[in-house]
């Protein structure tokens, strides 16, 4: 039984990490997609109030991250996945922020900020 119990887990463990990998790897495809949003409206190429920020740079909210959470210590470098989706959490927070300043362009430095 303690056999069986130690593959399970192994089985659990390589596809939460499979699950996550992806998960990071489609947010990582978005956030270069924001980046280049960032982009053109630093350089005027786009013209955005900064009340709509943050639906001109969405990112959806994670899947599995929230689901393996409680085993996500079990993973190879969970600080870095951590981080990662921390790291999201701030730029969708920091957007938030500069729609409420009520100004009528997004300041180009704080795009500077969101983009770093």
């Amino acid at each position: 039984m303690w056999l069986t119990m130690g593959r399970l887990r192994r089985r659990i463990r390589h596809r939460s990490f499979n699950a996550i990998v992806r998960e990071v790897i489609e947010f990582s495809r978005l956030a270069l997609g924001n980046l280049e949003t960032c982009e053109n409206i630093h350089s005027l190429t786009v013209d955005i109030p900064a009340t709509r920020l943050p639906s001109a740079i969405p990112m959806p909210k994670p899947i599995i991250y929230p689901a393996i959470a409680a085993n996500i210590g079990r993973l190879a470098k969970p600080r870095r996945i951590v981080a990662f989706f921390t790291r999201i959490a701030e730029i969708e927070s920091l957007a938030i922020l500069v729609a409420a300043r009520g100004t009528s362009n997004v300041p180009p430095n704080d795009l500077i900020q969101i983009a770093s």
